[in-house]
């Protein structure tokens, strides 16, 4: 008898686990399909190592992107307001430059006459050698 309650528990899961399934998919195929961004901007590296802590790091970088329509794109940084590089009725494009930073940048791939981020990559900033704390050798009188 406990083997027969046994396998109709795991008999009840696996329907259980159907129906969950089955009914997930009814839930997902009634929402609306929403538009998939084949926009992308990558960098790489995509970190920036320095030696010490607020200290500046320098690195060359490769950015790359690629949108989903022909048009006339440009890369912008965080760091200033004019873009790095336009692109005339293109679809894709590669910039390699060098960049020296002691905070996170962000790149950005917009239309050239837009102020709206299509695509966004991130540079982080690390370091070798965390801030040096404070001595402990203090002087002691006993």
């Amino acid at each position: 008898m406990a083997w027969i309650s046994r396998g109709f528990v795991k008999v009840g899961c696996y329907i259980s686990l159907a129906y969950f399934v089955g009914l997930s998919h009814l839930v997902l195929a009634d929402t609306p399909m929403q538009a998939t961004s084949t926009n992308e901007l990558r960098i790489q590296p995509n970190t920036c190592v320095s030696l010490h802590r607020d200290q500046a790091c320098f690195v060359n970088l490769k950015m790359s992107w690629r949108a989903a329509t022909s048009n006339n794109y440009c890369i912008y940084s965080s760091a200033q307001d004019t873009p790095l590089k336009c692109w005339v009725a293109s679809t894709q494009g590669v910039l390699t430059q060098q960049f020296g930073t002691d905070k996170i940048l962000h790149f950005y791939l917009k239309l050239e006459k837009s102020n709206i981020a299509l695509a966004e990559s991130e540079l982080k900033v690390s370091w070798v050698y965390k801030k040096q704390q404070k001595s402990r050798l203090t002087w002691r009188l006993f």
